[in-house]
Parts: C-alpha cells; sequence; structure tokens
C-alpha cells in the first residue's frame, strides 16, 4: 500500500473528478456500487450521496493522504489493477464517526478527462483499515 499525496498524478485525478461532481461539472464522474449504497444507508442513515461527495472533496481539498492499494483479490484484480481507500470523518452525531471508503478509478478511454470514480465499499473502519 502507497500513501498519495497531492503532488501525485493519480491523486489529482481524483481530486479533480471530486471536484467536478460536486460542481455538478459532468455527467456522473462519481459512481457508487449498489452494495455500497446499500451499506451506507445501513452504517449511516442520515448520509448522501452528494453528502459523501463533498466529505470526500474535503478530504482531498485539505490534502490528506488517498491510500493506494495493489489489487490481489482473485476476483477483482482482472478488472483494475489498484484500489483507492480513503478514510474520512462521519457526519456529527453519527453512532460510526469514520468512514472507510474503497473505490476504483475507470480509465474509460484511457483519456484523464474522462475517467470516473467508482465507490466499491463503504463500512466502518476496521483493524486493516483503520
Amino acid at each position: 500500500m502507497a500513501k498519495l499525496y497531492p503532488d501525485n498524478s493519480t491523486y489529482q485525478v481524483i481530486a479533480r473528478i471530486l471536484k467536478e461532481a460536486c460542481a455538478g461539472l459532468q455527467p456522473d464522474p462519481v459512481l457508487m456500487k449498489r452494495v455500497a449504497l446499500d451499506k451506507m444507508v445501513k452504517f449511516w442513515g442520515n448520509l448522501t450521496f452528494k453528502g459523501l461527495l463533498a466529505i470526500l472533496n474535503e478530504h482531498v481539498v485539505t490534502r490528506n493522504p488517498i491510500s493506494q492499494v495493489k489489487e490481489t483479490r482473485e476476483e477483482y484484480c482482472r478488472e483494475h489493477e489498484f484500489h483507492y481507500d480513503f478514510v474520512v470523518p462521519a457526519p456529527a452525531g453519527s453512532k460510526y464517526p469514520k468512514i472507510y471508503v474503497e473505490a476504483r478509478l475507470d480509465d474509460g478511454a484511457r483519456d484523464q478527462d474522462s475517467w470516473r470514480l467508482i465507490i466499491l465499499s463503504i463500512h466502518p473502519p476496521n483493524r486493516s483499515n483503520p
């Protein structure tokens, strides 16, 4: 696992995607798998997709690191080489004070302007992703 910081080009792509998603500058720059949406509702019922995007965007705006994890799970390694982990604060008053988000980049036609961030999983952090 590597920590990505704002001077990293992949970090910059993710930051741009989140900024555009929050500003509504392009259609669907961030997608969420249904299983992730269901878990978000289960653990943080008051959190909306738009609210989660704002939290993730704030994470990169304030220059917090993103973990880049080499994909080793056999069922996913053919789909993507890396996934990206965020551990971010949950909204005030939440039962779980932090949110773990696993996402991947979809490079579409390998044109950075068309990349999307796909949220794969969301849950309270555990010992392996504190």
